[in-house]
């Protein structure tokens, strides 16, 4: 059986029985039954079925017309138990999981940009915007690539690393000023250490990237509260050195 991913079986006996070891540590015990006794470790698993004709919705005998035998086929194949070989989180997986947050990147970068505008009396031109956004995509092909060749680590590393000092270098120069390039790498070392760190969870992936996305709106929030976005009220008008 090398080579299977799943493996199943029928009850269609009076007592249905079935052993299973496997040196896969990752199983999935699936269908209409689950295992009355199983034992997972590192070296692999073992799992034990037991099924009686009283505890299935399958008679022991039947006959049945061609017109409804369709019926009772996909009726006998909805009793199947079985395992199956769960594929665990590996490089491919890591980095689609990356990709569900290149939105946040680009609204957070972008966001970062916005408001270093919104406090300074220059402007940047959208082409800027779109150069940013293209290396910002660019960090997914650049980790996937290179976790085909060396550990996922190392070439999260490098690709984080290429893509915040490509970025901080032009930000160094349209931003006019090498303190505000360094907040913005490191803003986005932050960002991305956080989502590795979110790329190694399982149970609490869920839960540690909506606080994170809860702490970032409040962070932003609470930076814009007092602007005045349609620029009616001189009163309302304030400084960095007011916000800070």
């Amino acid at each position: 059986l090398n080579g299977s991913g799943r493996f199943a079986a029928v009850p269609t006996g009076r007592q249905t029985r079935m052993n299973v070891a496997s040196p896969w540590p990752h199983p999935k015990f699936s269908g209409a039954y689950l295992p009355r006794r199983h034992e997972i470790g590192a070296e692999g698993f073992t799992a034990e079925w037991s099924v009686s004709e009283l505890g299935r919705t399958l008679p022991l005998r039947w006959t049945g017309a061609s017109e409804t035998q369709r019926i009772f086929d996909q009726l006998v194949l909805n009793t199947a138990f079985g395992v199956e070989l769960v594929q665990p989180v590996d490089i491919y997986r890591k980095t689609e999981r990356s990709v569900k947050y290149g939105v946040l990147f680009l609204v957070l970068t972008f966001a970062t940009f916005f408001l270093f505008e919104t406090f300074h009396p220059w402007r940047l031109h959208p082409l800027q915007y779109t150069l940013v956004g293209c290396a910002l995509c660019l960090f997914y092909l650049l980790l996937l690539s290179t976790a085909e060749h060396v550990p996922f680590a190392l070439a999260y590393g490098l690709a984080t690393a290429s893509t915040v000092g490509l970025i901080g270098g032009y930000a160094a120069a349209i931003l006019r000023g090498r303190l505000r390039a360094l907040g913005l790498g490191a803003m986005l070392l932050a960002t991305y250490g956080y989502l590795y760190v979110l790329l190694q969870l399982e149970d609490y992936a869920l839960l540690l990237g909506t606080l994170f996305l809860f702490a970032i709106l409040a962070t932003v929030m609470a930076l814009t509260r007092r602007i005045d976005w349609y620029g009616d009220s001189a009163d309302s008008a304030i400084s960095v050195e007011e916000l800070a």
